[in-house]
């Protein structure tokens, strides 16, 4: 079945399987779209972007370790993306460069939340 390290629901005949690192790698990166969405929205201090990249780097970091690096590609941006977003050694973009890097950032989080299978379904 997979990964068993979650919880387990009987489902009419099958069984689902619940990976709680994944979900909550998941959920980090979905509020981590949602914040990068909502700073394009030019109304915020500049210390809310600070704690924005510090969330952002986090959140980058964390899927990595919770998604595993069996996607190169997948780490790879994810590494690019904490590198970018750092809170240590800023990058000094434009804010007309950020917006569009904040939203395609906002947009590959959503789709990996999405497309990595956080539910398996099973006939175990």
């Amino acid at each position: 079945m997979g990964r068993t390290n979650g919880r387990k629901v009987d489902l009419s005949g099958g069984t689902l399987a619940i990976d709680s690192n994944h979900e909550n790698v998941c959920l980090a990166l979905l509020v981590a779209a949602g914040l990068l969405v909502l700073s394009v929205i030019p109304i915020w201090p500049y210390g809310l972007y600070t704690v924005l990249r510090l969330v952002i780097t986090g959140v980058a970091l964390f899927a990595i370790y919770g998604l595993g690096i069996s996607n190169t590609k997948q780490t790879i941006g994810l590494v690019v993306v904490a590198l970018l977003f750092n809170p240590v050694v800023p990058i000094p973009l434009p804010q007309f460069i950020w917006i569009p890097i904040d939203l395609s950032v906002a947009f590959w989080f959503w789709k990996i939340s999405q497309s990595d299978a956080v539910i398996n379904e099973s006939g175990e």
